[in-house]
């Protein structure tokens, strides 16, 4: 049986790892059991013809750290089921700084919240997810 230690990294490796992740930009800037973050620096190529993060970066980032916090407790693979963005306000900072917490877990379900914040802590958006959470078949 594999330590929670071991299974951490592998999970964390995983999301390093990731092609979507590493074309964002996103860095894991804390990954332990139930305390996952991370950050984006905002560059030209996640810009709309506003000039602020398109909303799609946005709801990217918001889905990508709740799987991130989710799978930090469970070591299992989830699903997206669904996904509620709230843009609070444009993205006008250099640095973009995200987090989730678990509001409730079942054996296949999770409910999550997410949030993103600029280098002041306000909020910038907000999230609520569900995601299934797979489990291997004997």
């Amino acid at each position: 049986m594999m330590s929670t230690l071991m299974q951490l990294n592998e999970v964390k490796e995983e999301f390093i790892q990731s092609p979507y992740v590493q074309h964002l930009g996103i860095q894991i800037t804390k990954f332990e059991e139930g305390d996952v973050q991370a950050k984006l620096a905002v560059h030209k190529s996640l810009l709309n013809f506003s000039e602020t993060v398109n909303g799609g970066v946005i709801a990217s980032v918001l889905d990508i750290i709740q799987s991130m916090q989710l799978r930090s407790v469970i070591k299992k693979r989830c699903l997206t089921v669904n996904l509620n963005i709230n843009y609070i306000a444009p993205i006008m900072t250099e640095t973009i700084y995200a987090e989730a917490t678990i509001t409730s877990k079942t054996y296949n379900t999770a409910f999550m919240e997410g949030v993103i914040k600029d280098a002041n802590g306000n909020i910038i958006s907000t999230a609520t997810g569900v995601f299934k959470i797979l489990h291997e078949k004997n």
